[in-house]
């Protein structure tokens, strides 16, 4: 192993070629449970060179403190549940080859320390990279996790690619000290905010993914940290779809922001060299009307998602309820009045129309103003806003149907 980490550096082109084109001809297969009954056991028995294939049959695989130390390919066959109830699972191959997690739906966190590549797994525990750390994920899915889903810190260089994160309470990725993330074709729905997080002097180029419906700011950018955003969709957006803020610098070019609420781009406080070039804002800043009022059952807070005329029965405003109530309904509203003429039993009911532009929290539904900014009422109607000592370049952009200031 010393000799080939001498002759093929990691990071060279001679190092990249074996990893591609030779080793995977050189290794042979274990079966899990067929030659060793748990993978640490198939771990110990295997040589640390050359790499070793251990296909997995289709079950649940419980493992103690299980440490990935060997560039292993461990690959399911078939459904293949895979989690460690002693710590979290460690991938940390000093060695020249990287191991990897193919096909496996893994359940407990996850820390890298090294080298790995991570195919076509779905992952319910949180990811943690460290260290100098060049880990490769593709195709894989992350789901419904109440935290940071994937963590970066140190010197660590996480590549995503064709990535799917949905339904996560908070963070997707967060980035600091001097940790890099590229993300290619990733898509980011119905997350908490903000869905990526950059400080310190961090790096991230996102190109070619969707980010929308996230309950907040989509990528939020600070400290000294860099952004490069290109060729991507930004949709509805509780707050800002992107902000730079501290002394942060990076980029914006080739991109749909749409239906965004917030100021849908803020600058602000000494951020620099911010290039904002061959974008589509269109729709931002078009939140629809919330209502509050009493009804029998207590408070009620809905949006006005639709109005009609209906001469048949009289109901004339789609609610959909954000408290005090759940799902969608057709109620007649007087809005000269300002009164609920019939809405599920309650009868001249008068409601309040709250300000529908970024008012309230994060998560309820109307929109929400992030912490450490201060937004006069005109700056939340921004399509694009530059504060404090902020400094940009804006060109070639085309804004339509915004409801608000340019």
């Amino acid at each position: 192993l010393q000799v080939i980490s001498k002759i093929a550096p990691a990071g060279t082109h001679f190092r990249d070629h074996l990893e591609k084109l030779i080793w995977p001809y050189l290794r042979f297969a274990i079966c899990v449970p067929r030659d060793c009954p748990t993978i640490a056991e198939a771990l110990t028995e295997i040589p640390d060179w050359c790499p070793v294939t251990v296909l997995l049959a289709r079950g649940k695989y419980v493992e103690e403190g299980l440490v990935i130390n060997k560039p292993v390919a461990l690959r399911g066959n078939g459904k293949v549940q895979l989690s460690s109830n002693d710590g979290p699972l460690s991938v940390n191959c000093e060695g020249p080859g990287s191991p990897q997690l193919c096909n496996l739906d893994i359940e407990s966190s996850i820390e890298i320390v090294t080298g790995a590549v991570l195919k076509s797994c779905h992952l319910s525990g949180f990811l943690s990279v460290r260290g100098s750390a060049k880990p490769q994920i593709e195709n894989c899915s992350f789901k419904a996790m109440g935290s940071t889903v994937l963590s970066l810190r140190d010197d660590a260089e996480v590549k995503l690619s064709d990535c799917s994160f949905q339904e996560n309470t908070g963070t997707c990725i967060a980035a600091r000290n001097s940790a890099t993330v590229v993300v290619e074709r990733g898509t980011f729905t119905q997350n908490g905010a903000p869905v990526i997080q950059l400080r310190d002097s961090t790096t991230l180029r996102l190109s070619d993914s969707r980010l929308d419906s996230n309950n907040g700011c989509g990528i939020l950018v600070r400290g000294d940290a860099t952004a490069h955003i290109s060729s991507s969709q930004l949709s509805g957006h509780k707050m800002s779809a992107v902000a730079f803020q501290h002394q942060a610098t990076g980029s914006v070019s080739k991109s749909r922001l749409e239906r965004n609420d917030g100021a849908v781009l803020l600058i602000n406080g000494t951020a620099k060299g911010i290039m904002v070039e061959d974008n589509d804002f269109c729709n931002n800043g078009r939140s629809a009307p919330v209502i509050e009022f009493k009804a029998s059952t207590g408070a009620v807070k809905a949006k006005i998602v639709a109005k009609r005329e209906d001469e048949t029965n009289g109901l004339t405003h789609k609610l959909a309820y954000i408290s005090g109530q759940s799902g969608e309904e057709w109620a007649d509203l007087d809005e000269g009045k300002s009164m609920i003429r019939n809405q599920s039993g309650n009868v001249d009911v008068p409601y309040k129309l709250k300000d529908p532009i970024r008012a309230g929290m994060a998560h309820d539904g109307e929109g929400g103003q992030m912490k450490g900014v201060s937004l006069t009422k005109g700056t939340k109607r921004c399509v694009i806003a530059i504060k404090d000592s902020a400094c940009a370049t804006v060109k070639r952009n085309c804004m339509k149907c915004n409801d608000g200031y340019g």
